[in-house]
């Protein structure tokens, strides 16, 4: 359940697309995600996650298939966004963010190793503020992603080493009129087996 309406403290819809379609993925979003990522926010703990891909399901088969190289992983009910094999169409260069704000303290890294991404850190209070801060992988390249516009869902193949009850993703950077001054794009919790 995507929103681009999220709160900048804890990462919690502030309105949801069920109840506000203003907040719901847009279809120029969808044509165009731009970049996409994940996050440890809104909860305190450790963040030990290993991603093999991330991908949209459900999609209808297009007649006319984009010619470009790195659209053609589609697959007419799946579209790969993300793979992290070194030359494959749908690898990107990864950025690692840490929570910047008011003296947070959280600290992480993205790697890739054995052809997953590596998400590893610690999400921890900000001290003035007495709430967990963040931590962020996002995607940095001008790699283009495929048209998910007619697609259902997204999962993340991923598995974590450890629980933990922050785990987020995001895709695009379209900002929502009055909702959040840090926060962009259309954001959602998931679990990590």
């Amino acid at each position: 359940n995507f929103s681009d309406c999220n709160s900048d403290s804890t990462g919690e819809p502030s309105k949801i697309c069920a109840e506000d379609k203003s907040v719901c993925p847009d279809k120029g979003t969808l044509q165009n995600v731009k970049t996409i990522a994940v996050w440890g926010e809104g909860a305190a703990g450790t963040v030990d996650l290993e991603i093999k891909s991330v991908s949209a399901i459900g999609c209808a088969a297009r007649a006319d298939p984009p010619a470009a190289a790195n659209l053609a992983q589609e697959s007419g009910e799946d579209i790969i966004l993300a793979t992290f094999v070194p030359g494959d169409a749908t690898a990107h260069t990864w950025q690692e963010l840490n929570d910047p704000v008011m003296g947070g303290e959280s600290t992480g890294t993205f790697t890739v190793s054995d052809n997953l991404g590596m998400f590893r850190g610690e999400v921890v209070d900000v001290p003035s503020l007495k709430a967990p801060g963040f931590i962020k992988a996002q995607t940095s390249d001008s790699v283009s992603f495929a048209d998910i516009s007619s697609c259902t869902a997204i999962v993340i193949n991923a598995r974590a080493a450890v629980p933990y009850d922050g785990y987020r993703f995001q895709f695009g950077n379209k900002r929502a009129p009055f909702c959040s001054f840090f926060s962009s794009g259309f954001k959602s919790h998931f679990d990590a087996p």
